[in-house]
């Protein structure tokens, strides 16, 4: 059973599939899987039993979760993916024919320890609005309040640190991470790059097997969080926008060769036109058109918006597990899975600021919803990409957080 300690998300029980009036079709550009007992069911279909060995191939591997999968069509995806947008099985027998997969998505199941965590895949279109639009993503509870309420639940006696009790260490993190991302009295980058100098510090005592201490460390962090002492390490830090122009088209072009996200290459285009590009290298001009596209068009939505980026990393520290685990990808350390969700930033961002110097004036929360959205289905969904961008995150020596600081911070 859940115990008040840990983070159950609500906004997953508002998700309402929109069908045919969706943007993006959820079945287009992945693999789809079919699990063994969804795979008997069709066999007993007499409308499905003579295109069976065309629409499925069975797995080598043949494990009961993923037994067979979909042999999808180049031009459209699913064949059973009909004209008016909507699933050919569905219609005619009824959702309790559908695979577990085609059911789950966008719904992201995770167990943390005992309990069941259900949080929402943003590669979906409307999953990605209902997400990012909402200014209470959480319970008020979990992140609301005065400064001493958010923090004051990690501080620790100074006669107690050194005690230890069975704790749940990630409900811990994760909830420290939270309030940490919505804490508005520092500028986003800022709360990343604290949750970046406090995975190092979390990162060592993994190391020297002394996760016993982690309470103490939260207490510290939430200590320095609370009176502001955090902030003086980062004001000599400078942005370097040539960099993050210069890394986000890398990153671009890179997503692009590998994905079949239509709504992130359309993205992409807009941020090619809002900063064109010269040539290989970052001109001034390119810097200035970043710089007032920043000021004059991407800034004011964020003002008026700030929970849109805070509520795509709310999600993503839930959904992830931050910051222990990546799915889909090799094993990686604390401080790695920071550096990731700092580039997804970097890019993000940067997009959005190109994006904006394209709309300008109509420059809106639909572009930031677009943007996630197909960045989450290009990105988030291949393993492939996630090993290469840790690769990417090397190759450029971003894996360095006086480096990774310069990158994140507008």
């Amino acid at each position: 059973m859940p115990t008040e300690s840990q983070i159950q998300p609500h906004y997953v029980e508002k998700f309402r599939c929109v069908g045919s009036e969706c943007t993006d079709s959820c079945c287009f550009g992945w693999q789809v899987q079919i699990d063994r007992a969804t795979y008997e069911k069709y066999q007993t279909l007499p409308d499905l039993l003579p295109v069976m060995n065309a629409r499925f191939t069975l797995t080598p591997d043949g494990v009961d979760a993923n037994f067979a999968r979909i042999n999808l069509l180049a031009s459209s995806g699913c064949p059973f993916f009909s004209a008016d947008r909507l699933c050919e099985i569905q219609k005619a027998h009824g959702a309790e024919y559908l695979s577990h997969t085609c059911t789950i998505f966008p719904r992201s199941v995770r167990l943390d320890g005992t309990v069941e965590k259900t949080t929402l895949f943003l590669s979906c279109p409307e999953a990605a609005r209902l997400v990012l639009l909402d200014p209470e993503l959480l319970p008020a509870e979990e992140v609301e309040g005065g400064t001493h309420a958010r923090y004051g639940r990690f501080l620790l006696r100074r006669s107690s640190r050194n005690k230890t009790a069975p704790l749940d260490l990630l409900s811990i993190l994760q909830r420290f991470s939270l309030v940490v991302v919505k804490d508005r009295r520092y500028a986003l980058w800022q709360r990343l790059f604290i949750l970046g100098m406090f995975c190092g510090r979390l990162r060592e005592l993994a190391l020297a097997h002394q996760m016993a201490r982690l309470p103490a460390l939260v207490s510290d962090y939430a200590e320095m969080i609370m009176d502001k002492s955090l902030k003086r390490p980062m004001e000599p830090i400078q942005g370097q926008p040539a960099a993050q122009l210069d890394l986000t088209r890398k990153f671009i072009e890179r997503a692009v060769k590998l994905s079949v996200a239509a709504s992130f290459r359309e993205s992409s285009a807009d941020f090619q036109v809002g900063i064109p590009s010269s040539g290989d290298t970052v001109t001034d001009r390119e810097i200035a058109a970043y710089n007032a596209a920043h000021d004059s068009y991407y800034e004011p939505l964020m003002q008026a918006h700030p929970f849109l980026l805070e509520n795509f990393f709310t999600n993503y520290i839930l959904q992830d597990g931050f910051p222990f685990n990546i799915k889909n990808s090799k094993p990686v350390d604390v401080r790695s899975s920071f550096f990731l969700m700092c580039t997804h930033y970097m890019v993000i961002r940067t997009m959005l600021i190109g994006i904006s110097g394209r709309y300008r004036e109509q420059f809106g929360t639909q572009h930031v919803i677009k943007l996630v959205q197909g960045f989450c289905k290009a990105v988030q969904h291949n393993a492939t990409f996630i090993n290469e961008t840790l690769d990417f995150i090397g190759g450029c020596n971003l894996n360095h957080p006086g480096e990774i600081a310069t990158l994140i911070k507008n």
